[in-house]
């Protein structure tokens, strides 16, 4: 009887083990996904002062991409512009300004800007 007792303890015990090891791992898994969501900073590059620089224009972007949810947002280089947000947008953080520089944030009517 002693022996089956044990047995069947060792038993439990690693069933417990494997539930508490397979819980470690799906919380690792869990966080590793989390800080792989994470947005990304995304620069604006263009300071022409003639024309209209619109926010939608990939080309006016360091990486070509239009920034999106999630993502913290610079517009720092040095000049006199206007930067028109033309479509709508949300990002997660923004920074605007240079010293010495004329920089302004235009929302087109009707359009959402979400910070």
């Amino acid at each position: 009887m002693w022996k089956a007792f044990m047995h069947s303890l060792r038993r439990e015990d690693y069933r417990i083990s494997k539930l508490g090891f397979g819980a470690m791992s799906v919380s690792v898994l869990l966080l590793g996904v989390l800080v792989c969501t994470g947005g990304a900073t995304i620069l604006w590059s263009n300071s022409a002062s003639s024309g209209r620089l619109w926010w939608s224009d990939t080309s006016n972007w360091a990486n070509q991409e239009v920034p999106g949810p999630g993502d913290d947002v610079e517009i720092a280089v040095s000049g006199i512009y206007t930067v028109l947000v033309d479509k709508d947008v949300t990002i997660h953080s923004l920074v605007v300004g240079y010293a010495n520089s004329n920089i302004r944030l235009t929302v087109d009517i009707g359009v959402t800007f979400n910070v």
